[in-house]
């Protein structure tokens, strides 16, 4: 998993195998403060999850680091209600 990252020019794919029925996601960032959560993705009943991989980019150019954590969630955060 940290090869094909690290060695990644481009956005590129992940597969997993994960416990089917939870979603799954990518938190990237180039500092820690700083990570974003990309698209969550559920588990099928196989386990198998493919995530989209950010290649980070500071100045148009790929980072020299790069923080990464995969997420497991029990909810999709697209359809989690609002509380007003």
């Amino acid at each position: 998993i940290i090869s094909t990252i690290a060695s990644a020019i481009e956005e590129t794919s992940l597969e997993i195998t994960g416990q089917p029925g939870f979603w799954y996601s990518i938190k990237a960032g180039a500092e820690l403060d700083g990570m974003e959560e990309g698209d969550r993705v559920m588990a099928g009943d196989t386990g198998a999850v493919t995530l989209t991989v950010p290649v980070i980019k500071v100045g148009g150019e790929k980072s020299k680091k790069a923080f990464y954590k995969v997420l497991i969630n029990l909810k999709d955060k697209d359809k989690v209600p609002s509380v007003e």
